[in-house]
């Protein structure tokens, strides 16, 4: 099977994976803490997006201009998706601990972000691989 289907199928995966656990751990909550999670998190979002639209680009522009080595650039964007990661789990959890949310919800939520992360490097592994 060639590299680039491969990765393509994890990354669809692991996207519905984590969709799954999301939507799980919404069903839970009851309906007055549904509707506040959209308000909870948009404070901030577009500057997450932004984040990591920039770690993507740094990646993208370095392989593309050889600016570093392929592995080099592809330990430090891994590193850097994981202090996202880290980052946004924890800016989330400090929110959703904040306004009382349930502890399996929280650990739903981390798990969903984590999944979602780790299908996109190892996407982009595969991609690099080919």
């Amino acid at each position: 099977m060639d590299t680039s289907l491969i990765a393509f199928l994890i990354i669809i995966i692991a996207i519905i994976g984590s969709r799954i656990i999301t939507d799980h751990a919404n069903k839970k909550l009851d309906t007055e803490k549904r509707a506040a999670l959209f308000d909870l998190f948009s404070k901030g979002r577009i500057l997450m997006y932004i984040a990591l639209v920039g770690i993507v680009v740094i990646f993208v522009v370095s392989l593309k201009f050889k600016l570093l080595d392929p592995t080099i650039s592809f330990l430090i964007y891994t590193s850097l998706l994981f202090a996202y990661v880290f980052f946004t789990s924890y800016i989330a959890w400090k929110r959703l601990k904040g306004n009382d949310y349930p502890a399996s919800y929280i650990q739903s939520y981390i798990i969903s972000s984590v999944i979602r992360i780790v299908g996109l490097v190892v996407f982009l592994a595969l991609i690099m691989i080919r």
